[in-house]
């Protein structure tokens, strides 16, 4: 019968009582072969990367001089960025407070009445100094620790470069590219040793996108940035993960213009299962969440083939 199962990890012998695969063994009364202690040694680890897993969202209840836990969600108020917040809260559980950040007052207020967790709204433009400053000045004076921070907001233009007006075209790479990397700058400070970043690209970072093809820049910028920041971060134990998402049904195309050509037969998808693959990616901290069988496929296709070829199939697909 056996009491103990022993294994060797980083160097040393531990002794693991009281798991119930041992216990099992114990039962069972068998003695475990030489050549099959492995696959116990497997099973534990496998077990223990589980736990490990479900801590990792789990905070012990807040002391008086803790930092304050909290999510920091930005596009909030529609969209992707409504679902994470949605789902967050769900999923981390013991956060202090989430705090919402969008242009649009009344959107953010609708969603707070959903949530049982105190709510932060921060109602401001991300290309505006002033929200910026706002929420600086409330992470310190909270003195907040992010454990997780999502990058949603974020727009789209559909159409051939320089068709439409300058301003609009400029105003779209700020949003994209320079808000998002001003919170990330921002947020650092205030991020704490397992927190996760979430970044949201878009699928159309994969390859040249001729007839979106500022929109699909910037999100590349996001996609590059985010891998790059993943390794830099690592030491400290914080995870980004970007998200590449293909069409979803939102009110992003209302505003961006329906997708060109044969492009606008492919079927939008729920946010909701979007930002919940993007969150449990997330916790098992994987670098890229891709949802959908053809967007896995783009994201293949874009690493196989030639840039040149990318984008003359995609003027293709798309009409141009």
């Amino acid at each position: 019968m056996i009491n103990t199962v022993c294994c060797a990890q980083n160097g040393t012998v531990g002794r693991i009582r009281g798991h119930p695969i041992v216990r099992a063994v114990r039962r069972s009364g068998e003695m475990i072969p030489v050549t099959e202690i492995h696959l116990v040694v497997e099973m534990l680890l496998a077990e223990s990367a589980r736990i490990k897993r479900k801590q990792s969202v789990t905070y012990t209840k807040r002391k008086a001089d803790d930092p304050m836990k909290i999510a920091l969600v930005t596009g909030a108020s529609s969209g992707i960025g409504r679902e994470f917040a949605r789902q967050i809260v769900k999923l981390y559980r013991n956060l202090d407070e989430i705090w919402l950040v969008a242009r649009r007052t009344e959107r953010l207020q609708e969603l707070e009445k959903e949530f049982s967790v105190p709510v932060r709204i921060f109602d401001g433009d991300l290309n505006r100094d002033y929200i910026y400053e706002r929420i600086e000045k409330e992470l310190e004076r909270k003195n907040a620790e992010i454990r997780i921070l999502v990058n949603s907001a974020g727009c789209g233009l559909s159409g051939c470069f320089g068709e439409r007006e300058q301003d609009t075209e400029l105003r779209m790479v700020k949003l994209n590219c320079q808000s998002l990397t001003r919170m990330l700058l921002l947020c650092r400070p205030f991020l704490g040793r397992g927190s996760r970043v979430i970044n949201l690209a878009s699928a159309a970072a994969f390859a040249p996108q001729p007839g979106f093809a500022i929109y699909a820049a910037s999100k590349s910028y996001v996609y590059r940035l985010s891998m790059a920041i993943r390794e830099e971060w690592k030491p400290a134990e914080i995870s980004v993960t970007v998200v590449c998402p293909g069409p979803v049904d939102t009110e992003f195309f209302a505003h961006s213009g329906e997708l060109l050509g044969k492009s606008n037969k492919v079927t939008k998808v729920d946010p909701k299962a979007v930002a919940r693959k993007a969150l449990l990616d997330a916790v098992d901290h994987r670098c890229v969440s891709v949802y959908g069988t053809s967007m896995k496929v783009a994201r293949i296709a874009g690493k196989l083939l030639p840039d040149v070829l990318s984008a003359y199939l995609m003027r293709k697909l798309n009409g141009i």
